[in-house]
């Protein structure tokens, strides 16, 4: 959508790529974040002092289930922040029945387009941990139904947490609360 990388990097974002995503492209920005073995000259690349990580694994870590400001930017005022809400409940809900009903042994289509659903509504909500379970629940093409079942739970348990945790920072918005101008 015209606009939204804008957005994303005035929120604070370090880099936006929108789809279809080219690998060179990813590659290159995941690399300022990313040791790679090597680059595609043979060079190592640059080196991050051992305490980038450690300081980035405390704040992973830490993070609460899910980030409001993620709402706040894509809104206008409190009704857009509220349908955002009503309809990620709603869908996610629905996915995750859709999910139960997909536990079973062997290759998969619809778990794995059901899971990237949820992953794609999770990253508009700013639920970064579902987000993430949700990408290794659509990358389950072949898994056996245990699997399925055990992730299903872990995705429901982050799920309520997002949500509930969401709701709370909603309920503490006031209620004529509008988007600052950019």
């Amino acid at each position: 959508m015209v606009g939204t990388a804008e957005k994303c990097l005035a929120s604070g974002m370090d880099a936006y790529l929108s789809k279809p995503i080219d690998s060179d492209e990813f590659k290159r920005i995941l690399g300022f974040w990313i040791d790679f073995d090597t680059t595609e000259d043979g060079e190592q690349p640059p080196q991050k002092p051992a305490s980038v990580h450690a300081v980035s694994q405390k704040v992973k870590d830490t993070k609460p289930p899910a980030n409001i400001a993620n709402i706040q930017d894509f809104s206008s005022d409190m009704n857009d922040i509220n349908t955002f809400y009503t309809l990620f409940v709603s869908q996610t809900e629905e996915s995750l029945e859709q999910l139960a009903a997909q536990c079973i042994d062997g290759e998969n289509k619809s778990w794995s387009e059901i899971a990237h659903k949820i992953k794609g509504g999770a990253g508009m909500m700013g639920a970064e941990k579902l987000q993430s379970k949700a990408a290794l629940a659509q990358e389950m093409f072949d898994a056996t139904a245990q699997e399925r079942q055990d992730i299903l739970a872990e995705l429901t348990s982050l799920y309520e947490e997002a949500r509930d945790y969401i709701k709370a920072e909603i309920d503490l918005l006031p209620s004529d609360w509008v988007a600052p101008e950019v």
